[in-house]
């Protein structure tokens, strides 16, 4: 006040001042709700009537296999456009809910242990030399062994995008719930 400044101006600073308050102790109150819904569950998980979640973090390899090859069979019909076929270009919930369980079990160090997704990307970068390899081996093959070749490099390609976004979505996932 006494500013210089209308009194609808005025007004205006201190709607927006309450805004950003608001804002911010509903950001505050988020990251205590995930907190607080990690130590809800973690109470029921890790008890001895739930020891079959003990090695869960060992079933995520197979887990992530499949998920990958969900969603570039999302993204391929998505990007065929097929009436009727729904197809899907993100899916970070998977990962969240992954990050979470891991996090609630506590076996995010066992989780890398496991060095998962270094392993995947040695064996995809080996499987992408011996496709160097058979292409320079088939200098001479026919247009459709190298048309066969090229589609194979292509869902090599494909697989290694869909894998670090994966990854990332995973790292980034676990953020949402620290260690306390």
């Amino acid at each position: 006040a006494g500013q210089g400044l209308s009194r609808e101006t005025e007004d205006a600073l201190a709607n927006l001042d309450d805004c950003v308050e608001d804002l911010t102790l509903k950001f505050s109150q988020g990251t205590d709700f995930f907190k607080l819904l990690v130590n809800v569950f973690a109470s029921q998980l890790r008890g001895e009537d739930q020891a079959h979640l003990a090695n869960f973090y060992a079933i995520i390899p197979p887990l992530t296999i499949n998920f990958v090859d969900h969603m570039l069979t999302s993204k391929e019909q998505l990007s065929k456009g097929r009436r009727g076929v729904s197809g899907a270009f993100s899916d970070d919930g998977f990962m969240l809910g992954i990050a979470y369980v891991l996090r609630v079990l506590n076996q995010n160090s066992k989780f890398d242990s496991l060095h998962w997704f270094e392993s995947v990307n040695l064996a995809l970068r080996e499987e992408g030399r011996g496709l160097d390899k058979q292409r320079a081996d088939k200098r001479r093959a026919t247009d459709e062994e190298m048309q066969a070749l090229q589609l194979a490099v292509g869902r090599l390609k494909a697989r290694q995008v869909e894998n670090d976004l994966v990854y990332f979505t995973l790292s980034a996932a676990c953020v949402l719930f620290p260690k306390s």
